[in-house]
């Protein structure tokens, strides 16, 4: 896939689309929810056949609390992309996983991704 000429933008400059918004207040919410329901989110993926040395897309990564269930899932072999179009919440999920995962060289946060997409 390849991305149309789009530049980044900041989540000042999005419509916001987003209904329950992109504050930090939001992004504290999104990490809070996590942590009541992070259990289940892995036990779904284990169940949907997430499985050591794959390599998977998180789109809509938010604060980064699936990609980080995803990269222990995965394990070291892995590899977890994750994409969203909020720059901020990106940079919160970026820092988040350098600060809990031990080995991260399998994790990328992709730039924000704003614009069409197409198969080539």
């Amino acid at each position: 896939m390849t991305q149309t000429d789009a530049a980044p933008i900041s989540a000042g400059e999005l419509s916001d689309s987003y209904a329950l918004g992109r504050s930090e207040a939001e992004t504290q919410r999104l990490i809070l929810q996590h942590r009541i329901y992070g259990r289940f989110t892995r036990q779904f993926l284990a169940e949907a056949g997430i499985t050591r040395g794959m390599r998977v897309l998180d789109v809509g990564s938010g604060a980064g609390d699936v990609a980080l269930a995803l990269a222990e899932l995965v394990g070291p072999q892995g590899h977890v992309v994750g994409a969203d179009t909020n720059a901020d919440i990106l940079q919160t999920a970026a820092h988040r996983l350098r600060d809990e995962v031990v080995d991260h060289d399998g994790i990328q946060m992709l730039p924000p991704l704003i614009g069409a997409w197409s198969r080539t």
